[in-house]
This record gives structure tokens, sequence and C-alpha cells, in this order.
């Protein structure tokens, strides 16, 4: 794994990166440079896939890892990563329900970020009952994700109500699908300067 990350590098990891289609295809708009992509997944089914992607293809800049995100994040360097790609992260890492157990990757993360690092967060909000979601209860949970956010040493850099076309997977596809009853909400967050 340390041949993978070297400091001369720009990276963009994705924290269970699934099937690897959205990073591979992330990874195809910019053969030039010094980028590199890199994606963690435990999933032996869809690692096998990601693999799929590259196989017999000339893009050397991006690599899949068969494991555990939370493990190879603690194992990096700090100030290592440019931009951490978190795409419908499981609620065991956002829900409000499991907070204190969640916070401590996000500050582990933001250790791992190089100055002026970013992390993209693409996560969705359903209520309890599945039903329509309302306005009030959206912006309620959206005010708590950035205060929450803040505190942990981030800032806003941009906040959309919508997913763009860059970070679309196959979950993200079909929960645009419902949006009365699925809100979808991309997060652009910098590395605070003063932590």
């Amino acid at each position: 794994m340390k041949d993978i990350f070297l400091k001369n590098r720009e990276y963009i990891v994705e924290l269970g990166s699934g099937d690897g289609r959205m990073l591979f295809d992330l990874s195809c708009t910019n053969l030039t440079g010094n980028y590199y992509y890199v994606g963690i997944e435990i999933d032996h089914k869809l690692h096998k896939q990601s693999l799929s992607l590259i196989l017999n293809k000339r893009n050397d800049n991006i690599y899949f890892l068969n494991d555990d995100f939370e493990e190879v994040v603690y194992n990096l360097p700090d100030r290592t990563i440019n931009t951490f790609l978190c795409i419908l992260p499981h609620p065991n890492y956002i829900g409000i329900e499991r907070e204190y157990e969640w916070k401590n990757l996000y500050l582990t993360l933001r250790e791992k970020l190089k100055q002026n690092g970013k992390l993209v967060l693409v996560t969705e909000y359903t209520n309890e009952l599945l039903s329509p979601v309302l306005l009030e209860e959206f912006q309620t949970w959206k005010k708590w994700l950035l205060t929450t956010f803040a505190m942990l040493g981030f800032h806003l850099i941009k906040l959309q109500d919508d997913v763009p076309s860059l970070y679309i997977s196959n979950y993200v596809r079909k929960f645009k699908q419902d949006p009365d009853r699925i809100k979808i909400l991309l997060l652009e967050l910098e590395k605070s300067r003063n932590r």
C-alpha cells in the first residue's frame, strides 16, 4: 500500500468505491497531470468488477484496493490526500443515530488531507416512515450536518441539493428517481486552515 501513496502525487480517494465505475469515469477525464485515483472497497465481488474496468486499459492513474477503508485511512501518512470522496456512505458513517461513532473517522480524514484538501460528501435524507420528506425536516437535517462538519474542522465550499453528473453512481441514479421521499445533498468541504 505504501507504494501507492507517494508524496508527489495528487490523490483522489473514494471510500467504498463499489463497482468502481464512477471513479474510473473520473480518472478517464484527467489522463494528464499528476492525479492518481484510488478506490477502496471491502466487498470482493465489487472489487473484482472494478478491476475488470482497468484490465486492458491504458489508464495508469487509477488503482483499486480490496480492503477496509477505515484501516487504510488510519494507516495513511498525514497530509497525503487531496480529495476524499464519500458517495452515499452507509448510515453508520453519516446517520444522526451513530454520530458519536463516525465523528472520529471524519476527524481522521481531515488529518490525512493536504492543506486545502477537500471532502466531497454525497448523502441522502429519508424520514423513518419513508413517506415524502417535508421541507422543514430536510432543512433541519441539512443544518445539523453543516454544523457537525464545521465543528469537525471543515468549512463549506459548495452545497447543492442535487448531484452533478461527475458523482453519479448506480444508487444515486436510483435515488434521484424518487425526489419526494429521498433528498440528496452534495457537500464539498475543505479542511479548515486553522486546524
